[in-house]
């Protein structure tokens, strides 16, 4: 079974300089990996025309399955991705007539609304409806600059606002059914338990121990393997409140076929247990905390 890679590029001099916390890049990993993708490299470039298109060219040379744009999509100067995105790949920007129809819905819906005074399209909103050729556009509830996917080679690139409900609002109605339909019957299935008692080096080896058993005894193996080397559970070690109380969180994962991944989280989760409470240390479910 072949993992599903992701590559996200976040466009913005606001997230370089620290003026605004890229909280998109926190929200699609979490959305991502629990759809059972990987995502092997997120970067965050300037507004610059030139990076951009680089980074979207590099990233191509790796063969991701998609690589998704945040940022840029919008109607000033220095939203400039979709340019990057023609420019990467050698296709012309056009405009395009769906995109124009929507965001001029979009601004006669405010108008009348009362939001703004004039709804007419002027050459900064007719700027969001140029996009590359191939685009298929995607739809924004929330705002007015529409998303696209465009398809080259075995990759799948996709274009999102900057602004977080934007970006999250096409992602849930849109991307989420692409992804789907990329990796199938596959889920990213997670769950913690908690000890106190040790500090992290002191209870290291019950981890190296837990993740040794499991991985060879796994329920149905041969459907959760996707490489001889790399573990089918992972156990992250986190440590709570180190001032205080020292609380460690074992944070046990898995991929596979949701009901197989969840029984081995389950089984990860029984020994942590069982081997922890064998050391002295207590055990608690978050809940518990």
């Amino acid at each position: 079974m072949k993992r599903t890679n992701f590559e996200l590029i976040f466009t913005g001099n606001e997230l370089i300089n620290g003026k605004i916390l890229n909280t998109n890049s926190k929200w699609l990993g979490k959305r991502i990996t629990k759809l059972g993708g990987k995502i092997t490299r997120m970067i965050i470039v300037p507004d610059e025309l030139k990076i951009i298109a680089n980074a979207i060219k590099e990233s191509l040379t790796r063969k991701p399955d998609f690589i998704i744009t945040s940022g840029g999509l919008g109607s000033t100067f220095d939203d400039m991705t979709y340019q990057a995105v023609s420019d990467a790949l050698g296709i012309p920007l056009k405009l395009n007539s769906e995109a124009l129809k929507y965001i001029e819905e979009k601004y006669g819906f405010a108008q009348q609304a009362g939001i703004i005074k004039d709804g007419n399209l002027n050459k900064y909103r007719r700027k969001m409806a140029f996009v590359p050729e191939t685009s298929r556009i995607l739809y924004n509830p929330v705002g007015a600059a529409p998303g696209a996917k465009i398809d080259y080679g075995v990759t799948q690139i996709i274009c999102l606002p900057g602004v977080p409900a934007e970006l999250k609002s096409i992602f849930r109605r849109t991307v989420t059914k692409l992804i789907q339909k990329k990796i199938g019957d596959v889920s990213f299935v997670e769950n913690s338990i908690f000890s106190t008692g040790f500090i992290e080096s002191e209870i290291t080896h019950v981890v190296d121990k837990v993740m040794s058993e499991i991985n060879v005894n796994l329920e149905d193996n041969s459907q959760v393997s996707f490489t001889t080397k790399s573990p089918q559970i992972w156990i992250k070690t986190l440590v709570k409140a180190p001032y205080k109380k020292i609380i460690i969180e074992f944070h046990v994962s898995c991929l596979g076929p949701p009901k197989i991944a969840t029984k081995n989280v389950e089984r990860a989760i029984e020994l942590l247990r069982k081997y922890i409470e064998e050391e002295g240390g207590m055990c608690y479910m978050e809940d518990e905390i």
